[in-house]
């Protein structure tokens, strides 16, 4: 028997002896007065006890925002920390790079002189002149590979940072490096669904980015993520993260075998179209199957759904920087009419595919 149902028979139990007492020594008046004082009693420790529970859930969540807080602290003093770190280390390489280039300016006079005037030393020094070239252009490229690495190290820690700020979760988010969506991706999920408002996801794959557009729809207060997942083994691994965090409201993980599917003249192995929900979807991502499936594995995912996703949806491509994965978003833009293409500067690279708007071609 349940708390609430014992504390509820107490109190009539009590009602009923105040009454009977008052009742057998004062009549029908004392025993009204008696009802009424102990109703009245009843109720001031009901209300006693709600304030009790509220005060402890009010320090508990004073106790976890601290806890964020703190954490969030840490972090930033990390990005302090690193972002100090590569600039130094971007200096030392480029007095590195600057010494090294002066020794190689010095090579063509030196080998002049070492080379014996004869029939040869013209064809040398052309030899030597075109490989300079080369050369000299190392520097260049080392800084801005060097720059484009910070910049990419930076954006990613803030916006790991946003994102726990964001959603305050009571334990660490998922990885977001190797084959997961990384922290620029995850982030602009988010803000897809928690700000932007869209209510249905459709995701193919599943993992880190599920977790973090459950906690976006968790945040808006509707709506849900469906991940289509071929791996047994992924999809309880990311059944496992949604349930860790209380989050089985807003995912939903559809095991979705391989199957021959067509499109047009051409087969391909891809998601069993049974397993799918008939949408609308608002937002489509798409990051399976694996590229071990086959070339342009994912390229079904447009053509076969497209009568699935709502008039304003968005499908959002990852690991675009391989060059299959960006064959395929070139290739859908190409073949579906009115949608346009573009490119997000995030580490894997991302595509994202809309019907109509001012986006440029990526």
């Amino acid at each position: 028997m349940s708390f609430r149902i014992r504390a509820a028979l107490a109190g009539i139990a009590a009602l009923a002896a105040a009454a009977a007492a008052g009742y057998a020594l004062g009549g029908a008046p004392l025993a009204g007065y008696a009802l009424f004082s102990t109703a009245l009693a009843g109720a001031a420790l009901l209300l006693w006890r709600q304030s009790r529970r509220a005060q402890a859930e009010e320090r508990r969540r004073h106790a976890a925002v601290a806890n964020l807080g703190d954490k969030v602290a840490v972090l930033s003093r990390r990005v302090k920390r690193l972002q100090e770190s590569q600039e130094q280390g971007q200096r030392h390489l480029a007095e590195r790079i600057d010494a090294t280039y002066a020794r190689i300016r010095q090579v063509p006079g030196d080998t002049r002189r070492l080379v014996r005037e004869d029939d040869k030393t013209e064809r040398v020094t052309a030899a030597i002149a075109a490989v300079r070239e080369d050369v000299e252009a190392i520097p260049r490229m080392t800084r801005r590979l060097v720059r484009e690495w910070n910049r990419i190290v930076y954006a990613e820690v803030e916006d790991l940072t946003a994102l726990y700020r964001d959603i305050e979760p009571d334990r660490a988010l998922p990885p977001m490096h190797g084959w997961a969506a990384g922290a620029d991706l995850a982030r602009y999920l988010y803000r897809e669904v928690a700000e932007f408002g869209r209510s249905s996801v459709l995701e193919c794959g599943s993992g880190t980015s599920t977790v973090i557009l459950a906690y976006a729809f968790r945040a808006r207060g509707e709506g849900r993520v469906v991940a289509l997942e071929h791996d047994p083994r992924f999809a309880a691994a990311t059944r496992q993260l949604i349930e860790e965090r209380g989050l089985a409201d807003w995912a939903e993980i559809v095991d979705a075998p391989l199957a021959d599917v067509g499109v047009g003249d051409t087969a391909w192995r891809w998601y069993d179209l049974e397993c799918i929900p008939k949408g609308p979807f608002d937002l489509l991502l798409v990051d399976g199957p694996p590229a071990s499936v086959g070339p342009e594995a994912r390229y079904p995912a447009v053509p076969l759904l497209v009568d699935r996703l709502a008039e304003d949806a968005l499908v959002v491509l990852d690991d675009t920087r391989r060059p299959d994965e960006r064959a395929i978003g070139e290739r859908w833009a190409d073949e579906m009419e009115g949608f346009t293409l573009e490119s997000l500067g995030h580490d894997h690279g991302t595509l994202v595919l809309k019907r109509g708007g001012d986006a440029p071609p990526a």
